[in-house]
């Protein structure tokens, strides 16, 4: 069980294309106040037939693990002892951890993206990640919200993992093996963690996998 409780404030940097609406956006603030400060917000605007839409929520390392990495690191070892082979099958004991006292910061999270994804259109991504290589492309995972307990899985493995991801991908920078642009976040069904950007240099695919 979640045998504790934390408060959490996460100052971060909300994007968003500019289909989203205002509305979406102040219930998002709204939903997250106590939990998420947004330090700044931008609209980008694109100019395709078919534009892609998305909202962000990107903030440094620090902010997500401080203390958040407490709460997601203790909800994802009581679910993994039941979903070891798939995480996202046992909704149910999601939803039992979910209830608990202290997951209160994980669900408010949860509840606030999935609400506003249902607020936006069938192509929207939201999106959570670190801002690098650089504050628009970022380090990006696109978090399913069919439900609150895809959200929260998907959050607290994110978070769990986020200090990993940071040290990989500016390991590969100083390397010269960086991105060209954004690196995705990929999520296996059993909660391992997949990296894949294209390389600066060569164009090619790069992939990095954590247990």
């Amino acid at each position: 069980m979640l045998g504790f409780r934390a408060e959490v404030t996460i100052v971060a940097i909300l994007e968003t294309t500019e289909d989203i609406s205002q509305e979406t956006k102040q219930n998002l603030e709204a939903s997250l106040r106590g939990l998420v400060t947004f330090e700044d917000q931008r609209i980008t605007h694109l100019r395709s037939t078919e534009p892609p839409s998305w909202l962000k929520v990107f903030a440094d390392v620090a902010e997500w693990i401080s203390p958040l990495k407490v709460i997601a690191t203790v909800f994802f070892s009581q679910l993994a002892k039941n979903a070891a082979d798939d995480l996202w099958k046992n909704k149910a004991r999601i939803a039992v951890l979910l209830r608990e006292t202290a997951a209160l910061p994980l669900r408010k999270f949860a509840e606030a993206l999935s609400e506003a994804k249902r607020g936006s259109q069938a192509n929207t991504d939201i999106v959570v990640g670190l801002p690098i290589p650089d504050d628009h492309f970022g380090t990006a995972l696109i978090v399913p919200t069919e439900t609150i307990e895809d959200a929260a899985a998907a959050l607290a493995v994110f978070v769990c993992h986020a200090e990993e991801i940071d040290a990989t991908v500016r390991a590969a920078i100083e390397g010269g093996e960086g991105p060209a642009s954004s690196v995705r976040i990929l999520l296996r069904p059993n909660g391992q963690v997949l990296l894949r950007w294209q390389h600066q240099k060569t164009l090619e695919i790069v992939e990095h996998e954590f247990e």
